[in-house]
């Protein structure tokens, strides 16, 4: 799946955004012109001519090309074929030069063989008329060759997964095709050692051969397969070949393999698959079970704030099941010795052999999740004993207003508000609306966080020293999201034009296709960065800012930005949200002029050894760590 925010649309009218969740990925292009215009992937300009710089994905030498997608047209003015998806790729020549071909699909569909010494290509879409077009679901595969060569050989692709002592069953995703139609011409095999590196024989639940081991057949119609760990494994390499010259056969080239420590298959997991679980957990210890729209603990990128406290109560040994927003792959995942991930499927099993628990400092926390899964949880862990807690971390009606969240029911939340014991939020507005909408005086804030590593990595940065060195700086910066949906565009290039001597930074996500051009001069752009590049850019910083337009979705927001400023050291300019006005090193603004004087003022402050204290103190108070114990506080404070 293409998931890049990396995109461009020719015609100085036409704009283009991109949308990410936990739910889906789309591209949104508004069309304002009547003539064709191209949508292009990882390039500046429509132009095909030659290779680019950055491959849509990587491919190599011969195989074949597939892409599939999904669209939505509203308000066009052409009434057929008014879009069309296609890739150009790039076969190498001599030199440097190359030649370009052009593949386009059809109904929404591109199945193309690809001559040998191609070495990059660009997606793009050819769009046709005036409208708003909606592109989802973009999968874009480049499929390997296996084959024999001269000598007879057989032609593979191997995979290596180290430390597999914790896991039972290995999960192969790959995507394959047999352009002869052949049956049986490609297995995949796995091949177990121990942690001497001595052959471990494979589990008998497939064909063995004497040679490979355990092995199954490819199926171009099945593209998930499993081997159970044997005894004693800690590391496997799985190997997809041809077999038996029974032609030739194609590989997706991004195929992956990955261990599991609970890989049920969700139609066998029943009552005693569950109890087995709750069996691991004693019944006099504390259980805390997080039904959340947030991703599976571990997520490669992504940690919000119901990751963050999930894994601070297991470091102060509580128990904990974490229901994701995702699906879970074989519904239960042993993410460690003291947490679950759980398919939401299994709740209403899960949740009744729960109320059977007979501990009251056990704790359902519904975050941000109001839905009638959360009702009927609420309802019949409140009747057996259980501390129930409903937080909030976004104004989740502002987020369906604009779109998002389309699950969101304001008679559930009004619910799910009343008949929770606890009830906390991030933001003193958002236990506002709670207390106003429940009519109950007890709503709390616990306010959001920054990580370990910022606070560790930072140090260096909040000394007196490094203040000193920086006094004087002109460097204003932003480290975040970049839409215009909720970015003040407008107010801060009206500002630094009017502070030309300033140099302004923008970093992050999502930068709008239609505000490159129009960056003055002391405006730069450096794109996305992570927090171990940003730790040394914001060193010279003198402001860091939060830009955001004023809406009632921003007010509710309690902006991890403040955190991650104040634990570098970067003093905060920002917009009025959240716990801002509160909180040492920062500045309020409404509007641009407040917004320039404030910038102006703050970087022209000295630092104080009292000022570095207070900062000390704020922070060593504002970590997950202190974060998971004031809710713990909460757990166990009497229901008002």
């Amino acid at each position: 799946m293409i998931f890049s925010k990396d995109w461009h649309i020719s015609g100085k009218n036409n704009s283009v955004s991109v949308e990410i969740s936990d739910e889906f990925y789309r591209v949104v292009v508004d069309v304002q012109d009547d003539k064709p215009c191209y949508l292009v992937h990882r390039r500046d300009k429509a132009n095909f001519t030659e290779a680019p710089v950055r491959s849509s994905i990587d491919i190599g030498g011969a195989g074949w090309l597939s892409l599939t997608y999904e669209c939505e047209v509203e308000q066009s003015t052409v009434s057929s074929r008014r879009i069309e998806g296609g890739v150009a790729t790039y076969v190498k020549r001599a030199g440097s030069t190359h030649e370009k071909h052009l593949y386009f699909a059809e109904n929404n569909s591109l199945w193309n063989e690809i001559p040998d010494h191609t070495d990059s290509c660009t997606l793009f879409f050819r769009i046709s008329g005036k409208g708003i077009y909606t592109i989802s679901e973009i999968d874009l595969v480049w499929f390997d060759q296996l084959f024999y060569d001269d000598v007879n050989t057989l032609g593979f692709s191997s995979r290596v997964l180290d430390s597999i002592d914790d896991s039972n069953s290995v999960h192969i995703n790959v995507n394959s095709y047999s352009p002869t139609g052949s049956e049986s011409s490609a297995i995949i095999t796995a091949a177990w050692s121990d942690s001497q590196g001595h052959q471990v024989p494979g589990v008998p639940e497939y064909a063995i051969n004497s040679q490979l081991g355990p092995y199954q057949y490819l199926e171009p119609s099945k593209s998930v397969y499993n081997f159970s760990v044997p005894q004693y494994a800690s590391s496997v390499e799985i190997q997809i070949r041809s077999w038996k010259k029974k032609g030739d056969f194609l590989l997706s080239r991004e195929w992956t393999v990955e261990g599991f420590t609970e890989p049920l298959n969700d139609d066998l997991i029943d009552e005693t698959n569950l109890n087995s679980i709750l069996g691991l957990i004693p019944s006099d210890d504390r259980l805390v079970v997080l039904h959340t729209t947030a991703p599976p603990l571990g997520h490669a990128t992504l940690s919000l704030r119901p990751n963050r406290l999930a894994a601070e109560f297991t470091k102060l040994g509580i128990y904990v099941i974490f229901l994701p927003f995702s699906k879970v792959p074989g519904g239960i995942e042993r993410h460690s010795d003291k947490a679950w991930i759980v398919c939401r499927s299994l709740w209403p099993k899960l949740q009744y052999l729960l109320s059977k628990r007979n501990n009251s400092k056990d704790v359902f926390v519904c975050t941000s999740f109001p839905n009638f899964e959360a009702v009927s949880a609420l309802d019949l862990l409140n009747s057996s004993g259980w501390t129930t807690v409903y937080e909030i971390r976004d104004d989740m009606e502002e987020f369906n207003r604009v779109g998002y969240s389309k699950w969101f029911d304001n008679q559930l939340e009004q619910y799910v508000l009343e008949r929770a014991d606890h009830v906390t939020t991030v933001s003193p507005r958002l236990a506002e609306k709670a207390a106003i909408i429940a009519g109950r005086n007890d709503v709390r804030v616990v306010p959001n966080a920054v990580s370990d590593f910022l606070l560790e990595n930072g140090k260096p940065h909040r000394t007196i020293e490094s203040q000193r060195r920086k006094y004087g700086s002109k460097v204003v910066g932003y480290l975040g999201h970049l839409t215009d949906s909720w970015f003040d565009w407008s107010t801060l290039l009206d500002v630094a034009t009017q502070l030309e001597e300033y140099e302004f930074r923008v970093i992050g996500h999502g930068m709008p296709n239609h505000m490159v051009d129009r960056l003055p001069s002391n405006v730069n752009y450096l794109g996305p960065m992570d927090h171990a590049s940003f730790v040394e850019e914001s060193k010279n910083w003198a402001v860091g800012l939060i830009p955001f337009k004023l809406s009632p979705l921003t007010f509710g927001v309690d902006p991890n930005k403040l955190y991650e400023y104040l634990a570098l050291g970067v003093k905060v300019v920002s917009a009025p949200m959240g716990g801002v006005g509160s909180a040492p090193w920062s500045k309020v603004y409404r509007g641009a002029e407040e917004m320039k004087q404030s910038i102006v003022a703050t970087s022209s402050e000295r630092v104080t050894e009292e000022d570095i204290a207070e900062l000390d103190a704020y922070l060593n108070s504002s970590s997950w760590g202190e974060r998971a114990q004031q809710m713990i506080n909460i757990f166990e404070s009497e229901v008002s």
